[in-house]
C-alpha cells in the first residue's frame, strides 16, 4: 500500500509426523504403542502499518485453520499417550499494536482471539465431541512489554 503499510495474504499446508508413544515394556498389549502423523491447511490475511516517525505501529492478522487427524493427550491403560482425533478447525485474530512515544522508550500490547474447536468426535481414548473446545489452547491470549533503552 505504501513504504509504511502492507497488506498480506498467506495459504499454507502443513504436517507433523507420527511417532512412537513412550511405554514401558509391560504394558498392556491393548496399550496404543504409536500415533500417526496430522496435516494443516491454513489461511491467513494481515496488515501491518506504521506512521512516518515509528512512533506508532499496528500488526493485526486473521486465520483460518483445517486441521485432519489432530494429535491429541489421551489416556490408555493409566499411561499418557498421544492419540489422533479426527478434525478441528481454528479461527481467530492476533495483533500487535508498539508505541514509542520518546527516543528509548518502546511499550507494546500483543494478543489473540482463537476459537478452536473439534469438528468431529475423537476416539473414547480421547474423550472429545464435535463442537468442543481443543484442548490447550486458549481463547484469550495477551501480553504487555515495556522496554527501555
Amino acid at each position: 500500500m505504501s513504504d509504511r503499510a502492507t497488506i498480506s495474504a498467506r495459504a499454507a499446508k502443513g504436517f507433523r509426523p507420527g511417532d512412537p508413544n513412550v511405554l514401558p515394556l509391560n504394558a498392556p498389549a491393548n496399550t496404543p504403542r504409536s500415533f500417526g502423523s496430522d496435516s494443516i491447511i491454513g489461511y491467513e490475511i494481515g496488515l501491518k502499518a506504521e506512521t512516518p516517525d515509528r512512533s506508532f505501529a499496528i500488526d493485526i492478522a486473521a486465520f483460518h485453520i483445517d486441521w485432519r487427524h489432530i494429535q491429541l493427550f489421551a489416556q490408555a491403560n493409566g499411561y499418557g499417550i498421544n492419540d489422533n482425533g479426527g478434525k478441528a478447525t481454528s479461527d481467530g485474530v492476533e495483533f500487535l499494536v508498539t508505541m514509542r512515544p520518546v527516543p528509548g522508550f518502546t511499550a507494546s500490547v500483543n494478543g489473540a482471539y482463537t476459537d478452536a474447536k473439534l469438528t468431529e468426535d475423537t476416539s473414547p481414548l480421547v474423550g472429545g465431541f464435535d463442537g468442543d473446545r481443543r484442548p490447550a489452547t486458549p481463547e484469550w491470549s495477551i501480553a504487555t512489554n515495556l522496554d527501555y533503552d
